[in-house]
């Protein structure tokens, strides 16, 4: 008789296309990790005791579109973000997603590794450490908010360029041209 692991219940925040933010506890297995949990999902993901950003309503049960994820996090830091811990430092990236938005934050790229390459081989979602949201599509305004690491989901990134590091107001964007 083999002992199946136990699933265990966490909070997770998923910030959604059009500025939607949804939290609900969801059930993870021993040694899962936020980047792994969602990529092993095909299509949907369960939420229990959900609840939509301003509403004091939960929903007992909610499934979610994974295809709607912008990102993922675990706003009581109690699920790692991948499920080996970070060799050295990571790169510094911006990350430009559909309509606008630029993230900042770490990407777990090996020494004398390129971006395109780490993107080409990586998952459905990816680890961006510290993130920052420096852009919002709203306006394409400064916002500067902090997001604490995160899975990112690679189809909703348009470009990504490696940056140094820079002094919180210096952000700047790719040339074009």
């Amino acid at each position: 008789m083999s002992i199946t692991p136990r699933s265990e219940s966490r909070r997770l925040r998923f910030f959604l296309q059009e500025f939607r933010v949804l939290e609900g506890l969801v059930g993870l297995g021993a040694g899962a990790s936020l980047s792994s949990l969602l990529a092993s999902r095909k299509g949907y993901i369960s939420l229990t005791d959900a609840r939509w950003s301003g509403s004091q309503h939960p929903l007992p049960h909610l499934v979610l579109r994974i295809e709607q994820i912008l990102w993922a996090s675990a706003p009581g830091a109690d699920v790692p973000l991948v499920n080996a811990p970070l060799a050295g430092s990571p790169t510094q990236a911006e990350l430009q997603l559909e309509g606008g938005i630029i993230l900042q934050g770490g990407l777990p790229l090996a020494p004398r590794q390129r971006l395109g390459d780490y993107l080409e081989s990586a998952g459905p979602f990816i680890p961006l450490h510290a993130a920052v949201m420096l852009r919002s599509r709203h306006g394409g305004k400064p916002v500067g908010a902090e997001l604490g690491d995160i899975a990112l989901s690679q189809n909703k990134i348009e470009a990504a360029w490696e940056t140094p590091q820079t002094a919180p107001d210096d952000h700047s964007e790719p040339a074009t041209g």
